[in-house]
């Protein structure tokens, strides 16, 4: 690769998807950072839940030791424990609002400078208004949420194919 690529690009990995065994924020995490870490030219690391408190130390100050810029995925917590920012069940809701903002809190412990989620799934086209408005009500909160520790904030759609 040219010398000179890191001037005009930045390469990432999202870690969660390369390791896909470290999604539940347990297992071996820390190993896979340092092989990571020992890569110059990955710069952004996209990086998920890691449940043990002494590793996400570890994982902070290796990665902020390698000089790498850390974004933190939301998408393993959504995905498996079924979050849905758009329920009609507003304690459904709340609740997946709540359990994003612990992770918003994670992702600054972390060191995270960005923030990124799914919105929920599509419950189907007879309380798609509805559900919009539930999305909306949830980004408003958790952007705020994020804005407040300093993280920027990225909205991924949830597919709406069901099949």
């Amino acid at each position: 690769m040219h010398p000179d690529y890191q001037n005009h690009l930045q390469i990432g990995l999202v870690h969660f998807m390369a390791y896909p065994h470290t999604q539940g924020g347990d297992g071996e995490i820390l190993d896979t950072f340092e092989e990571i870490a020992a890569h110059d030219f990955i710069t952004t690391l996209e990086i998920t839940r890691i449940n043990n408190p002494s590793v996400r130390a570890d994982v902070r100050r290796l990665l902020k030791g390698a000089g790498k810029t850390i974004c933190f995925g939301a998408h393993p917590i959504i995905l498996s424990e079924k979050l849905n920012i758009n329920a009609l069940d507003e304690a459904e809701r709340e609740a997946a609002v709540r359990r994003l903002e612990q992770s918003i809190d994670e992702a600054v412990e972390l060191g995270a400078g960005s923030w990124t989620f799914l919105s929920g799934p599509y419950g189907g086209a007879d309380t798609e208004s509805e559900q919009m408005e539930a999305c909306v009500r949830s980004t408003i909160a958790l952007c705020r949420y994020a804005a407040e520790r300093g993280l920027a904030v990225t909205c991924e759609h949830f597919d709406r194919d069901n099949e």
